[in-house]
């Protein structure tokens, strides 16, 4: 019994200075209550803030999502960023979200079993939403503009291929129109070629002929 409750002692001891709790382990029932009352008000308080850290940390993804498929569809995103961010006084967004970024993996990296405090977790955890926060406001109306962009192009591209679909439609019709031109070009070229030839080949029958009939009339002169 006596080295059980040791154990259970050193136990409460290890778990006093993991969470933080001061002024030593109970030793009452009013101590006991009080203790398992801190405990319990610590550990909602972590989980509450964990869940909180969890929801920034998707809404994060999300906007790092939207801004990478923005990306993906204006090759000169970049030096609009950069532009407005100048225009808006918020220059340097892309490197402090990449400080956020590392923020929030020191903060997975922290392991409360060995020692670390819930205070310093909390101060971890809020300095990361209110910059997370801060900076979604302030990428807002680059994002809104860049809607309006891509709007603007999907437009002009259904412009664009509205008069490529008709273009296309009349090229076909004038390919179409000139093969039958052609092919009755070739068609009258060689009808032509061979009534010129017929008309060579009668041409020379009548000269022929004419021949025939000037010697028939001279023979008749000499017979007189």
């Amino acid at each position: 019994m006596e080295s059980e409750l040791a154990e259970l002692n050193r136990e409460m001891h290890e778990l006093d200075g993991q969470l933080g709790i001061q002024g030593g382990r109970p030793r009452t029932q009013a101590d006991i209550k009080r203790y398992m009352g801190e405990l319990q008000a610590k550990t909602g308080t972590y989980k509450a803030l964990k869940h909180e850290l969890q929801e920034s940390r998707s809404e994060l993804a999300v906007v790092m999502r939207t801004e990478e498929i923005l990306r993906s569809r204006d090759d000169n995103l970049a030096d609009l960023i950069q532009t407005m961010e100048q225009e808006k006084g918020i220059t340097g967004y892309e490197q402090t979200q990449g400080r956020i970024e590392q923020v929030s993996v020191a903060k997975s990296g922290i392991d409360v079993d060995k020692g670390a405090t819930l205070e310093v977790v909390s101060q971890i955890i809020n300095q990361t939403l209110n910059e997370i926060k801060s900076k979604k406001h302030d990428l807002a109306p680059m994002i809104q503009e860049l809607k309006l962009r891509r709007s603007t192009y999907e437009e002009v591209e259904g412009q664009y291929m509205e008069k490529k679909r008709i273009w296309d439609s009349v090229a076909i019709g004038f390919d179409t129109e000139r093969s039958k031109l052609e092919y009755d070009l070739d068609e009258n070229s060689n009808g032509f070629s061979r009534e010129e030839s017929q008309f060579h080949l009668l041409n020379n029958l009548l000269l022929i002929e004419e021949g025939k009939i000037a010697r028939l009339q001279h023979e008749k002169k000499l017979l007189k």
